[in-house]
């Protein structure tokens, strides 16, 4: 799901499972960089879409 300033967000069934997929990087859609970065919980509303 992505949100209106550009950021993806995924769920994952298992702490394991979210574990590889930030070890494992970085990741490729359509030869596309994927950088995953834990989210820190600072609020949303204070991150702006780079243009």
């Amino acid at each position: 799901m992505m949100n209106a300033n550009g950021f993806f967000f995924f769920k994952f069934k298992t702490k394991e499972g979210m574990d590889k997929m930030l070890e494992d990087g970085p990741w490729m859609i359509r030869n596309v960089p994927i950088i995953l970065k834990m989210w820190s919980g600072r609020p949303l509303s204070s991150w702006k879409k780079k243009t």
